[in-house]
């Protein structure tokens, strides 16, 4: 006997197909529509009728799509509902004989509170629900009853239990279960990074990075140089790598069980991973960002906070105490800190922790103050803004906003709708910063002046740690920068500040500030079907990177085709990962197509070999 939907018009239209055992045509069994079906050794028929899920799943279910039990005692082809007064699903019937002699009928139910066995005499006339009699006791939702018309098996908790027969004073007893064979998948293995690419963070010249595969931490140079392993093993989880400070990689781990964050210094070969912030006190988190002077992390959790933890300059002693710089009753994401490293913006999908997170997916972009402790609200929760950023020099803000609201016409009916509503957009911070697309009185100049001179005008501001002060930096002669640009925010006005970005409205993501400008990934109008590519066995249309220069308003295609990008701290070079393919290349101007040049790298990324225990990594 099969049951199957084959030739049906629907799924749920399941019926019961006798098939000879000699390979003759099927016959279709008058019994209507079946989930199940039981027979007894007279002919009987005990079946339910189809249920969308069994009780296991859908808990508790008492609606109308509940699964009924129809018997026929003596297979004259007459049914009846049995057990008509259980609002539950009644799955997985079962016919028996037991020792005595006298049949039962038996089936899985909730309607007690968990899901058990109940099983019941079938005689002359049909059994009620006063004559159940329940066959388990269960800590777990017994599933999956099957019999063999004498014994009955079942399983629980994911465990295998049977029942010799359903006769009183019966108990059933655990099948212990081994499974044969060499098990080769669950020998521990090396497997390539490139099989599961996880977080890139690179440092801030574009010379390495902290890649993440399958929980374990790597650092890998990009041109030439062997790969380091910071942290394996797959018992731990580790995920989110940032850089600080070109000489510290910080992660989210769960060695502790709850998620914690650690730190590594680089330039200690033998150096062990020191506890940041201790499990427990941080939630679930959901993104991490560091800051550009490597003293602040910034996390994102699951329960909508934003909390903040300061780096010590030296040897991590004591775990310290985040600090909560806000909470919504939705979730915050698109962690940027500001070049000076002393604002925090974020995308959020609400206003406040009392309140409605607002309807989705409306998101507005908000930036907090973390030396006074003040959250400014940017945009208004009006339209769907995310992926905010600051420009290299400080002065503005830019973030990705659905809000062009040009509509197109349907081509096979009357209806119009917003395929590409998406654009950059641009507020300038400082009340007394002009807009970059704005007309200049006595026009542009010829050579547009370097955006980075906003750099070399804060030095003279910037006050260096004195030597010897609590909390200074070391000094790194290798690593001298130049001072952070200073980031100024004048809050009156700054929603009417927010300009676009002059470009064709679209599909937009992953926008960061590169050299000169912005970057950003533009996603082509696919289909959902194919049936708009050329040919069956073309490749459809990729995401491309595109280079926006705010100092002559240019717009060029950096890299052709793409999967994701990530940008270096310095703004000047592009990690492009395009398939199993990772490339560092400059970020305002095009990419060679072919070739490993002065200007693209070919990340090696077979340096990279994870050690893999299945069944520990399953227990992450």
């Amino acid at each position: 006997m099969v049951l199957s939907s084959t030739g049906e018009g629907d799924l749920v239209r399941m019926f019961a197909h006798a098939v000879p055992v000699d390979g003759g045509p099927s016959r279709r069994l008058p019994y209507g529509w079946a989930g199940e079906v039981a027979v007894g050794p007279d002919g009987g028929v005990l079946l339910s009728s189809y249920f969308w899920t069994e009780p296991a799943r859908w808990k508790r279910y008492r609606g109308g799509t509940a699964s009924q039990l129809w018997l026929d005692r003596d297979g004259s082809g007459a049914f009846r509902r049995v057990f008509a007064d259980l609002s539950s699903s009644l799955a997985f019937p079962v016919w028996t004989t037991g020792v005595d002699g006298r049949q039962r009928i038996a089936f899985c139910s909730d309607h007690e509170g968990r899901g058990q066995l109940y099983s019941a005499v079938v005689g002359r006339r049909a059994p009620t629900t006063s004559r159940l009699a329940c066959r388990t006791d269960s800590d777990f939702y017994v599933r999956h009853a099957s019999g063999d018309g004498r014994q009955v098996v079942y399983c629980a908790g994911g465990d295998v239990y049977l029942l010799e027969s359903l006769d009183d004073g019966v108990e059933p007893r655990r099948v212990d279960l081994r499974i044969g064979g060499a098990r080769p998948l669950l020998r521990p293995h090396r497997v390539k990074a490139t099989s599961r690419l996880g977080t890139i963070s690179p440092d801030r010249t574009g010379r390495a990075s902290a890649i993440e595969s399958r929980g374990t931490v790597s650092w890998v140079s990009h041109r030439g140089g062997p790969a380091r392993t910071l942290a394996t093993g797959s018992a731990v989880r580790r995920r989110l790598p940032v850089v600080l400070d070109d000489t510290r990689v910080a992660w989210v781990t769960d060695v502790d069980g709850d998620d914690a964050l650690e730190v590594l210094d680089l330039d200690s070969p033998d150096a062990a991973p020191q506890t940041l912030v201790a499990a427990g006190r941080i939630g679930r988190v959901v993104e991490m960002a560091a800051s550009p002077d490597g003293r602040r992390i910034a996390l994102s959790t699951h329960d909508g906070r934003i909390l903040t933890c300061t780096v010590p300059a030296a040897d991590v002693t004591h775990a310290v105490a985040p600090k909560e710089i806000d909470s919504i009753t939705g979730d915050m994401s698109g962690l940027v800190f500001s070049p000076d490293s002393r604002w925090l913006v974020w995308s959020a999908s609400g206003p406040g922790p009392w309140e409605d997170p607002g309807p989705r997916p409306l998101r507005q972009i908000n930036i907090a103050d973390l030396d006074r402790g003040r959250v400014i609200a940017v945009t208004s929760l009006r339209f769907t803004d995310t992926n905010p950023v600051f420009t290299l020099d400080g002065k503005y803000l830019a973030f990705l906003s659905i809000r062009s609201l040009d509509p197109v016409y349907d081509s096979f009916s009357f209806d119009l709708s917003f395929p590409a509503g998406c654009r950059p957009h641009l507020v300038a911070l400082a009340a007394d910063i002009p807009s970059p697309f704005d007309p200049i009185v006595g026009g542009r100049p010829l050579e547009p002046p370097e955006p980075e001179q906003a750099a070399q005008e804060a030095v003279a501001e910037a006050v260096p740690a004195e030597a010897g002060e609590a909390g200074a930096p070391k000094p790194d002669t290798a690593r001298t920068r130049p001072a952070a640009p200073k980031t100024v925010v004048d809050v009156d006005g700054l929603e009417h500040r927010i300009v676009p970005v002059p470009v064709e409205a679209g599909r937009y993501s992953s926008l960061a500030a590169a050299k000169h400008g912005l970057v950003w990934l533009r996603e082509p109008l696919r289909g959902e079907l194919g049936d708009n590519r050329a040919t069956v066995t073309a490749e459809p249309e990729r995401a491309r990177v595109e280079h926006f220069d705010l100092r002559t308003s240019k717009l060029s295609t950096v890299v052709a085709t793409a999967d994701r990008v990530e940008i270096t701290g310095d703004g000047n070079w592009l990690l492009v990962v395009d398939q199993d393919r990772l490339s560092v290349v400059p970020s305002d101007k095009a990419a060679p197509k072919e070739g490993d040049s002065a200007d693209v790298v070919r990340v090696d990324l077979d340096r990279l070999r994870v050690e893999v225990d299945p069944p520990v990594e399953w227990r992450q």
